[in-house]
């Protein structure tokens, strides 16, 4: 069912609260030390309860690229804010039927002796979205356990989201979704073979990024990047798109200025910093060089400051 990561151990009474808690942005950093505050205050062990899988998953045919964070990024990022335990359920549609008084009882309490229920103001789950606040309210007396309900959280007037933060990466914001992630959006991979195309014509060694089949992947253009390889942090020049002057098929491409390793194989992460331009076509492979090393050095003075 999960994994349980507690130093404490399983019988001790936990306070929890659950919910993909994709992007581990703002908005869950704060909910989660509000969490380990209730936990110390009635001596309970804080609990995240997040799920493998997502909703989306079971609508949407073939999935779309959604992730902002994989399972394994989300547990390292709520581990580094004090959170030893995490437990993960896949979810599957079997979970996705349970009723809120079902989940409750034979999940939280039965699994994971729960004491506190800590909820954000929206959140829901169980059968047809039927966990709301209001709904597991009314089940308190009967399972013995207490709720409390999170208020919203806000960066610069706006309620802080997953959803919100998806829709600015879809449209290239990624300066602004870093101000609600409170961090650049990573995206890590492998580096593998490409069609060298680009760096046969244009002069310009590039990485080619094996990516999840479920991470989201910002608008296309090129971006001024951060790109850690084996611990080192070095600019990066990176390229999402069809590659419409070439007439190449999508690519996910980084050149990593000063550096001329061999590196395939390896596994690098890339930080979104900001957009500098669309993915255009251009007249000819010359024209399309001269933008590119333009793209360059507005990269590396961007990334200077």
């Amino acid at each position: 069912m999960g994994r349980n990561n507690s130093k404490k151990g399983a019988s001790l009474k936990t306070a929890i609260t659950i919910g993909n808690f994709d992007g581990v942005h703002t908005g869950h950093k704060w909910l989660l030390e509000q969490l380990r505050k209730i936990a110390d205050t009635y001596n309970l062990e804080p609990m995240v309860l997040s799920f493998f899988g997502h909703p989306k998953a079971f609508k949407e045919a073939p999935p779309v690229k959604y992730l902002l964070t994989t399972p394994k990024e989300r547990a390292n990022i709520i581990r580094s804010l004090g959170i030893e335990r995490i437990e993960f359920l896949k979810l599957d549609r079997q979970t996705m039927a349970m009723s809120p008084y079902e989940f409750i009882k034979d999940v939280l309490k039965k699994q994971f002796n729960m004491s506190i229920l800590f909820m954000g103001f929206n959140h829901h789950f169980g059968r047809n979205r039927e966990g709301t606040p209001e709904k597991v309210a009314s089940l308190v007396k009967d399972l013995e356990f207490t709720l409390i309900v999170a208020p919203p959280y806000k960066v610069n007037g706006n309620i802080v989201s997953s959803t919100l933060i998806r829709n600015l990466l879809r449209d290239g914001k990624v300066k602004e979704a870093s101000r609600y992630l409170g961090r650049p959006y990573k995206i890590c991979g492998k580096i593998v073979r490409g069609r060298k195309m680009a760096g046969e014509l244009l002069g310009l060694r590039t990485a080619n990024v094996e990516l999840s089949p479920l991470k989201l992947i910002p608008k296309d253009g090129i971006y001024a990047a951060w790109v850690y390889i084996k611990g080192k942090r070095f600019m990066g020049a990176l390229y999402i798109g069809d590659n419409p002057t070439l007439k190449n098929e999508f690519s996910f491409e980084v050149h990593i200025l000063d550096f001329n390793s061999e590196i395939y194989g390896e596994v690098i992460c890339i930080d979104f910093i900001e957009r500098v331009r669309d993915n255009r076509k251009f007249a000819d492979i010359n024209t399309l060089r001269q933008n590119i090393f333009e793209d360059i050095q507005k990269i590396r003075a961007l990334l200077s400051k």
